[in-house]
């Protein structure tokens, strides 16, 4: 998953790097203001999305991703705002069979 910064929101890439699909897949802020959801990610497959965070005016918090892969459900922070601002300008996150990396920019 990447991560790319402006002022009212991220563009959001996730990457399936398993054999197994992914699922009820959800990313949102910490404020619960704003997420987005993404059906079904099948291995090797790769998805984009934007999250709008107008409505994450002053305010600080986290990123998390939730997501169902094989029989189990994984809740993982994913960055941080400020100020309803994200900290970094692209975050990578890659689900992979042993579990999920991250780089941030």
């Amino acid at each position: 998953m990447t991560i790319s910064c402006s002022p009212t929101g991220v563009q959001v890439e996730i990457r399936n790097r398993s054999d197994l699909a992914i699922d009820s897949i959800r990313v949102y802020t910490s404020t619960q203001a704003s997420e987005i959801l993404f059906a079904r990610l099948d291995g090797g497959e790769t998805q984009l999305q934007f999250l709008n965070m107008e409505e994450e005016t002053a305010v600080d918090g986290k990123f998390y991703v939730t997501y169902s892969h094989g029989s189990a459900t994984y809740h993982e922070p994913i960055g941080n705002f400020t100020n309803g601002v994200p900290l970094f300008k692209e975050l990578t996150i890659v689900v992979a069979p042993n579990g999920v990396r991250s780089e941030r920019r």
